[in-house]
């Protein structure tokens, strides 16, 4: 019976459980892209795949590890701030490159 008054209690809400109920998934449904998107850049565009909302990939990841990834969330710009101290050092110097990632010097 506590398990028939909780469920009256989520009534409400859009989170889905799966057939074994052994997780709690809180993806709301969705039909379009649209249903999804909470309106921040710096997420990423959020997708709707088989009715469910999935994630965007955030847009200023580089795949430059000795760099900061920032976003602007205002002016929907991305700044990829170099930090020498994320390259080995080791036998030879190197410094950060915000293109080409650890260079030497």
């Amino acid at each position: 019976m506590r398990w028939a008054a909780l469920g009256a209690l989520v009534a409400g809400c859009t989170a889905l459980v799966d057939p074994d109920r052994s997780r709690l998934d809180t993806k709301p449904r969705c039909e379009t892209a649209d249903d999804c998107d909470d309106g921040l850049y710096c997420n990423g565009a959020e997708e709707c795949i088989a009715r469910v909302c999935v994630t965007g990939d955030e847009p200023c990841a580089d795949t430059i590890p000795c760099t900061v990834d920032l976003c602007d969330e205002d002016t929907h710009e991305c700044e990829f701030d170099p930090r020498d101290e994320r390259c080995a050092q080791d036998p030879v110097p190197q410094r950060c490159d915000a293109e080409d990632g650890c260079v030497p010097l």
